[in-house]
């Protein structure tokens, strides 16, 4: 059978099904556990052409690459991509080929202009870099306790959940007065009060009413993620277990699994010129970094 066709099916949580009916799973049939299920599910979506543009999962995991679809030009923005440099050398001793692994920055081979980056950057210097950030990422994970793990975690989630749900209200409460705002200019213009145009109104009315209504949906999604509590604290204790089980598997894993890992716990490592690099760690896994890191959970290193 093709690999692609078991991905995702119902058998492999333990599902039995008939035609569109499934049934609840059964543990004695289960192959995968749900997290695995799900994810796989997942990664098969997220590496679909249409979703290029915000691909969070490496495309391969054969390029050679260890940051391989993480990594970015800190200057320009441009992804970075994996290759090799060849130099051959002539000497008193004879001819000497050398050669080395690279992430190029091809705006800045293509058009130098457009980046004040390097164009090339030595690939064990960045990935040595990551490699101890994540080290000492997972050592803190398996040092510290899992319920003081949960509790730090919960703790930021309710404080990022607070200011999300600030941010929410805010936008709808701009929003409504840009609608108040077109309104009252309406009436004002039916009365010979106003010069503006009402035909202009009437164009950008659809538009705020649309924005007021999208504010109004976030807020109440926002609102019941704070109300979820207890499926909030399980989503975290199984988050805190997966960490566990890949700082467990890491060190020893090839290289493959450890581009997985890392796709999981980072969001994209950005470099500039002189190999100063910051690791943008994913929402995940940002809430079991130190209590003192960058509130934006991002890690420099040089």
């Amino acid at each position: 059978m093709c690999l692609r066709a078991m991905i995702g099916n119902p058998i492999d949580r333990g599902q039995m099904h008939l035609g569109e009916t499934l049934s609840e799973p059964i543990e004695a049939l289960r192959i995968v556990d749900d997290y695995y299920y799900y994810k796989a599910i997942e990664i098969i979506h997220d590496r679909c052409n249409h979703n290029r543009e915000n691909r969070q999962n490496p495309l391969r995991t054969d390029a050679g690459g260890l940051l391989t679809g993480l990594i970015y030009c800190g200057e320009c923005g441009e992804r970075l991509t994996f290759n090799h440099c060849r130099k051959v050398v002539e000497n008193s001793t004879g001819r000497h080929e050398y050669r080395w692994d690279v992430y190029r920055c091809f705006r800045k081979i293509n058009y130098r202009g457009s980046c004040a980056g390097q164009s090339t950057y030595a690939a064990w210097k960045i990935e040595d870099v990551v490699l101890d950030v994540v080290r000492s990422f997972f050592d803190r994970i398996r040092r510290i306790p899992e319920a003081s793990q949960l509790k730090a975690a919960m703790r930021r989630e309710e404080s990022t959940q607070a200011k999300a749900l600030a941010d929410a209200a805010a936008a709808v409460d701009k929003a409504a007065k840009a609608v108040a705002a077109l309104e009252d200019q309406a009436i004002k213009a039916l009365t010979g009060e106003s010069q503006l145009d009402l035909g202009i109104i009437n164009q950008l009315m659809p538009k705020q009413k649309a924005a007021l209504e999208a504010a109004r949906e976030e807020y109440q999604r926002v609102l019941m993620v704070n109300q979820a509590e207890e499926e909030m604290l399980e989503a975290k204790r199984l988050q805190a277990r997966k960490m566990a089980e890949w700082g467990q598997l890491f060190e020893d894993a090839p290289l493959s699994q450890k581009q997985m890992i890392l796709a999981e716990i980072i969001d994209r490592v950005e470099v500039r010129r002189g190999y100063q690099v910051t690791i943008k760690f994913k929402l995940t896994a940002r809430q079991f970094l130190e209590p003192d890191a960058d509130a934006a959970g991002d890690q420099k290193a040089s």
